[in-house]
């Protein structure tokens, strides 16, 4: 009796200094708002957004989009960061955090188009031949 109370006593302990150690956050991107609404559909949205993001680790960090090649801004010896930009687009766009100089996003958020009126089928004629 005094083995298993010993025994229990040992793994309550253990799991609770399991569960105690800090966890350390993911890295992640946030984008705010994630939604741009347009008029119609075809047209382009313009939006101001706040892309924050974190590691976990400080390191050379730079924000891509699917909008353009060339980073959006970089951050040195950081693990954390955030800006503001305006956008002007005609379809969903992805962020990534990359390091500097690396191909591979470590974080990605999204920027999702929508439409007030949606673009209806073919024009239809209003003149017959037959």
């Amino acid at each position: 009796m005094k083995a298993l109370f010993t025994l229990l006593l040992t793994s309550y302990m253990f799991a609770n200094s399991v569960y105690a150690a800090p966890a350390t956050p993911e890295p992640a991107i946030n984008v705010q708002p994630a939604q741009c609404v347009a008029m119609k559909q075809g047209n382009p949205c313009y939006i101001t957004v706040e892309i924050s993001w974190n590691m976990h680790d400080a390191g050379h960090y730079c924000l891509h989009s699917t909008m353009q090649k060339q980073p959006i801004q970089c951050w040195k010896n950081q693990h954390d960061g955030q800006t503001e930009i305006d956008i002007k687009t005609s379809k969903n766009v992805t962020f990534s955090i990359r390091q500097f100089n690396s191909e591979a996003a470590l974080a990605t958020g999204f920027l999702k188009l929508a439409w007030v009126y949606k673009k209806k089928g073919k024009p239809r004629t209003s003149w017959r031949l037959f």
